[in-house]
Protein backbone atom coordinates (compact mmCIF):
# COMPACT_ATOMS: atom_id res chain seq x y z
CA UNK A 1 0.00 0.00 0.00
CA UNK A 2 2.87 2.34 0.78
CA UNK A 3 4.23 1.85 -2.72
CA UNK A 4 0.90 2.78 -4.29
CA UNK A 5 0.77 5.87 -2.08
CA UNK A 6 4.33 6.87 -3.03
CA UNK A 7 3.54 6.76 -6.75
CA UNK A 8 0.09 8.31 -6.33
CA UNK A 9 -1.79 5.23 -7.52
CA UNK A 10 -5.05 5.71 -5.63
CA UNK A 11 -6.79 2.84 -7.41
CA UNK A 12 -4.08 0.39 -6.34
CA UNK A 13 -4.21 1.72 -2.80
CA UNK A 14 -8.01 1.38 -2.75
CA UNK A 15 -7.81 -2.23 -3.93
CA UNK A 16 -5.30 -3.06 -1.19
CA UNK A 17 -7.48 -1.40 1.44
CA UNK A 18 -10.48 -3.38 0.25
CA UNK A 19 -8.50 -6.63 0.42
CA UNK A 20 -7.33 -5.75 3.93
CA UNK A 21 -10.96 -5.09 4.90
CA UNK A 22 -11.96 -8.48 3.49
CA UNK A 23 -9.33 -10.23 5.61
CA UNK A 24 -10.31 -8.24 8.68
CA UNK A 25 -13.96 -9.14 8.14
CA UNK A 26 -13.02 -12.82 7.80
CA UNK A 27 -11.09 -12.55 11.08
CA UNK A 28 -14.12 -10.89 12.74
CA UNK A 29 -12.17 -7.63 13.21
CA UNK A 30 -15.31 -5.73 12.28
CA UNK A 31 -14.37 -2.21 13.39
CA UNK A 32 -11.04 -2.40 11.60
CA UNK A 33 -12.74 -3.84 8.50
CA UNK A 34 -15.20 -0.95 8.36
CA UNK A 35 -12.31 1.52 8.66
CA UNK A 36 -10.50 -0.16 5.78
CA UNK A 37 -13.67 -0.25 3.68
CA UNK A 38 -14.41 3.42 4.33
CA UNK A 39 -10.85 4.39 3.34
CA UNK A 40 -11.11 2.26 0.18
CA UNK A 41 -14.52 3.72 -0.65
CA UNK A 42 -13.16 7.26 -0.40
CA UNK A 43 -10.34 6.44 -2.82
CA UNK A 44 -12.58 4.56 -5.26
CA UNK A 45 -14.88 7.60 -5.35
CA UNK A 46 -11.96 9.98 -5.87
CA UNK A 47 -10.84 8.11 -8.98
CA UNK A 48 -14.36 7.32 -10.20
CA UNK A 49 -13.97 3.54 -9.92
CA UNK A 50 -17.63 2.52 -9.74
CA UNK A 51 -16.86 -1.20 -9.77
CA UNK A 52 -14.62 -0.93 -6.72
CA UNK A 53 -17.12 1.35 -5.02
CA UNK A 54 -19.96 -1.11 -5.60
CA UNK A 55 -17.93 -4.09 -4.37
CA UNK A 56 -16.99 -2.26 -1.16
CA UNK A 57 -20.60 -1.20 -0.56
CA UNK A 58 -21.70 -4.83 -0.82
CA UNK A 59 -19.16 -5.96 1.76
CA UNK A 60 -19.97 -3.04 4.05
CA UNK A 61 -23.68 -3.86 3.92
CA UNK A 62 -23.03 -7.51 4.77
CA UNK A 63 -20.77 -6.53 7.66
CA UNK A 64 -23.41 -4.11 8.94
CA UNK A 65 -25.95 -6.95 8.87
CA UNK A 66 -23.64 -9.14 10.91
CA UNK A 67 -23.28 -6.31 13.43
CA UNK A 68 -27.07 -6.14 13.79
CA UNK A 69 -27.32 -2.77 12.01
CA UNK A 70 -30.19 -3.77 9.74
CA UNK A 71 -31.37 -0.29 8.71
CA UNK A 72 -27.84 0.91 8.02
CA UNK A 73 -27.12 -2.23 5.99
CA UNK A 74 -30.28 -1.73 3.95
CA UNK A 75 -29.33 1.89 3.29
CA UNK A 76 -25.83 0.92 2.19
CA UNK A 77 -27.14 -1.90 0.00
CA UNK A 78 -29.72 0.34 -1.74
CA UNK A 79 -26.84 2.34 -3.27
CA UNK A 80 -25.70 -0.74 -5.22
CA UNK A 81 -28.49 -1.46 -7.71
CA UNK A 82 -28.37 1.97 -9.43
CA UNK A 83 -24.61 1.61 -9.80
CA UNK A 84 -24.92 -1.85 -11.35
CA UNK A 85 -27.62 -0.55 -13.72
CA UNK A 86 -25.31 2.24 -14.88
CA UNK A 87 -22.59 -0.36 -15.49
CA UNK A 88 -25.14 -2.68 -17.15
CA UNK A 89 -23.82 -5.45 -14.94
CA UNK A 90 -26.84 -7.70 -14.34
CA UNK A 91 -24.64 -10.62 -13.29
CA UNK A 92 -23.02 -8.64 -10.46
CA UNK A 93 -26.40 -7.21 -9.48
CA UNK A 94 -27.65 -10.79 -9.08
CA UNK A 95 -24.56 -11.66 -7.08
CA UNK A 96 -25.18 -8.65 -4.81
CA UNK A 97 -28.77 -9.71 -4.17
CA UNK A 98 -27.67 -13.31 -3.61
CA UNK A 99 -24.97 -12.49 -1.04
CA UNK A 100 -27.14 -9.96 0.76
CA UNK A 101 -29.96 -12.54 1.01
CA UNK A 102 -27.54 -15.19 2.20
CA UNK A 103 -26.23 -12.89 4.90
CA UNK A 104 -29.78 -12.01 5.96
CA UNK A 105 -30.46 -15.73 6.40
CA UNK A 106 -27.22 -16.06 8.35
CA UNK A 107 -28.43 -13.39 10.81
CA UNK A 108 -31.86 -15.07 11.02
CA UNK A 109 -33.84 -12.61 8.92
CA UNK A 110 -35.32 -15.13 6.49
CA UNK A 111 -38.47 -13.15 5.86
CA UNK A 112 -36.45 -10.12 4.72
CA UNK A 113 -34.10 -12.30 2.67
CA UNK A 114 -36.72 -13.72 0.33
CA UNK A 115 -37.24 -10.59 -1.81
CA UNK A 116 -33.49 -10.31 -2.35
CA UNK A 117 -33.21 -14.00 -3.24
CA UNK A 118 -36.03 -13.61 -5.77
CA UNK A 119 -34.26 -10.63 -7.35
CA UNK A 120 -31.05 -12.65 -7.53
CA UNK A 121 -32.88 -15.44 -9.35
CA UNK A 122 -34.37 -12.95 -11.79
CA UNK A 123 -30.97 -11.44 -12.58
CA UNK A 124 -29.38 -14.86 -13.07
CA UNK A 125 -32.23 -15.85 -15.40
CA UNK A 126 -31.69 -12.67 -17.42
CA UNK A 127 -28.05 -13.52 -18.04
CA UNK A 128 -28.70 -17.24 -18.63
CA UNK A 129 -26.78 -18.53 -15.60
CA UNK A 130 -28.79 -21.72 -15.02
CA UNK A 131 -26.42 -23.01 -12.35
CA UNK A 132 -26.78 -19.78 -10.36
CA UNK A 133 -30.55 -19.81 -10.84
CA UNK A 134 -30.52 -23.16 -9.02
CA UNK A 135 -28.48 -21.65 -6.18
CA UNK A 136 -30.96 -18.77 -5.93
CA UNK A 137 -33.85 -21.26 -5.84
CA UNK A 138 -32.16 -23.06 -2.93
CA UNK A 139 -31.80 -19.74 -1.19
CA UNK A 140 -35.50 -18.99 -1.75
CA UNK A 141 -36.38 -22.39 -0.28
CA UNK A 142 -34.17 -21.65 2.74
CA UNK A 143 -36.14 -18.45 3.30
CA UNK A 144 -39.34 -20.46 3.47
CA UNK A 145 -38.11 -23.08 5.96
Amino acid sequence: MTLFRQVGAKLGEANVLQAIGDVQQFRKENDAALESYHAALTLFRQVGAKLGEANVLLEMSRLELRRGEFEKANSTFKKLAPMRHLMRDVFSEGRDYYYFARTLIEVEKKKEAKSFALKAKDCFEQVGEKFLVEYAEKLIAACEE
